[in-house]
């Protein structure tokens, strides 16, 4: 059974966290490319697209590379892992239109497309020793082999208007994934079997326990609206009081770290709107797979 092995709550945001970068690049020890995205640029709020040259393993330089998919834009989550485990192929997202991302299974030395899955894709993740990955599509997850054949569809429903994380631990043989029950409600952390995509048991990470506050206090701003303040021109909305924001997912130790909005202020009334002042408190958990 899956565990939490230790949890530390942070005093400050911790160092070492990725930042937004306009150019990331994937690499694998047996590919014989490295995989580059490109001149980002944002299609709606928080969304982005993004171009993809393949490079030799020795070089950076996009424009020495050749273009796989010629004018065609592409999705890059941040808990991205685009790499079969051979090395061979690249598990893509095409936005088309930019909405509705479908999944397109690409092959490098073949330099074709070979398969193409769901459309609604909103993450996507290759194991690293399995072949295997996992795409969340649709209201759901489900797993598939390097042929492309569904494995399994997950035993859980992701709500719509929202969307799940897909993480890989370290050695490729079971994933997490972080998704809520509900629109706007607490995030479920289960992990799965990698191989057959069976449940193996859930994390209890519940915020309003490892990093508490006086929440009946602050039931008028626990919405959807933009009701929490920083202080700096920049606003959440309510339910992040109860909700994990800013994963970041460390396979090398499977280590999660995630923030929460705490208040620092009494709710009071700004522009006819009920809102309190937050900061961000972060929390650093190890998972035993």
């Amino acid at each position: 059974m899956p565990s939490v092995r230790s949890i530390t709550v942070l005093t400050d945001r911790p160092n070492g966290l990725p930042q937004w970068q306009d150019r990331r690049v994937y690499t694998h020890p047996r590919a014989e490319y490295r995989c580059v995205f490109h001149s980002p640029f944002e299609f709606r709020m928080g969304g982005y697209a993004w171009r993809l040259a393949l490079v030799s393993r020795d070089s950076d330089d996009v424009k020495s590379g050749f273009v796989p998919l010629g004018e065609t834009w592409l999705g890059c989550p941040g808990s991205y892992a685009p790499w079969s485990a051979d090395g061979r192929l690249l598990l893509l997202e095409e936005l088309r239109g930019l909405c509705k991302p479908r999944c397109l299974l690409y092959d490098t030395r073949e330099k074709a497309v070979v398969a193409t899955l769901h459309h609604g894709v909103w993450a996507a993740a290759c194991s690293p020793s399995l072949p295997r990955f996992a795409i969340g599509h649709d209201g759901t997850v489900s797993l598939h082999d390097l042929e492309a054949r569904c494995v399994r569809t997950l035993e859980l429903e992701v709500p719509i208007s929202e969307t799940a994380e897909i993480f890989w631990f370290g050695d490729g043989g079971s994933f997490l994934v972080v998704a809520p029950e509900e629109y706007g409600g607490v995030l479920q952390f289960t992990v799965f079997d990698g191989a057959s995509g069976g449940p193996r048991g859930a994390l209890d990470l519940d915020p309003s326990a490892l990093v508490p506050y006086a929440s009946e206090a602050y039931h008028l701003v626990r919405d959807d609206r933009y009701c929490l303040l920083f202080g700096h021109g920049t606003a959440a909305v309510g339910h992040l009081l109860d909700q994990w924001s800013n994963i970041v997912f460390d396979a090398e130790s499977n280590t999660l770290t995630m923030a929460i909005h705490r208040p620092k202020s009494p709710v009071y009334e700004s522009e006819g709107c009920s809102v309190c002042d937050v900061e961000e408190r972060w929390v650093r958990a190890c998972i035993s797979p």
